[in-house]
């Protein structure tokens, strides 16, 4: 992203199991110290953008291309897809003061039985 000062900035993200007995699958952004040096026209949503309770104990997560990723429970792996959703907010003719939100959908395309 474009901060409006001529510099690009980039948002991470992490994937991680969530939930009391970690059965649920979330994306969250992660900020770092130097982010708050830089200019706050382009921001990102802090905190938990999604999330998607898997049902079972999750054992593993492994990411299978951008937006692809498996997750493995004791008895299936589930295939999820992440859609990324970005919003802007200001004068969409102008690149100074707009903001960015991004948030990610997470859908489970495919059960496989493990049993």
């Amino acid at each position: 992203k474009n901060n409006g000062n001529g510099k690009e900035t980039c948002s991470w993200f992490i994937l991680h199991p969530s939930g009391e007995i970690l059965s649920c699958v979330t994306i969250s952004s992660v900020r770092l110290p130097r982010d708050n040096l830089e200019s706050t026209n382009s921001s990102v949503h802090e905190g938990k953008l999604s999330e998607l309770d898997i049902g079972e104990r999750i054992l593993q997560l492994s990411q299978c291309d951008d937006l692809c990723m498996v997750s493995r429970t004791p008895q299936f792996c589930s295939v999820i897809r992440a859609k990324l959703n970005i919003q802007a907010e200001g004068n969409p003719t102008s690149t100074d003061g707009r903001k960015c939100h991004a948030t990610y959908d997470l859908q489970q395309q495919y059960r496989i039985d493990l049993r």
